[in-house]
């Protein structure tokens, strides 16, 4: 059985890190969770005071930034479980990383706008 925290993590898509960090509200508790600092289409990275509790699933909304809700695109809504927790580089935070596990075709649509107007490059491309 796994403590609170696990440290391996596996992917298969490359995250994407944002030029913004946004605030991520749980829904259930109406109550910010954190900020996400990188995204893709299956999964997240939030940054938070407090870890999250890994297999637990959150209703979450994902704030925007100001020109995606210049385009009616408030927030988005996805179903993401936590898969795991640890603590971040930068003291006193913790990071989360979170699989998607439901989102309808509108946040997929918001989330794939979010990452080709906001993402820094592929570190792979940087010099």
């Amino acid at each position: 059985m796994a403590g609170p925290f696990v440290l391996s993590e596996k992917r298969a898509l490359p995250r994407r890190e944002l030029l913004f960090y946004l605030k991520v509200t749980d829904q259930d508790r109406k109550k910010e969770i954190g900020r996400m600092i990188d995204i893709h289409s299956k999964g997240l990275l939030v940054m938070s005071n407090n870890p999250l509790e890994v297999g637990k699933e959150f209703f979450l909304l994902i704030d925007t930034p100001k020109s995606l809700k210049a385009r009616s695109i408030t927030g988005i809504e996805i179903m993401a479980k936590c898969v795991w927790s640890k603590r971040s580089l930068t003291p006193p935070y913790m990071e989360s990383g979170l699989m998607i596990v439901d989102k309808s075709p509108k946040a997929e649509e918001a989330i794939n706008l979010l990452i080709s107007l906001f993402a820094m490059p592929d570190a792979s491309l940087r010099a």
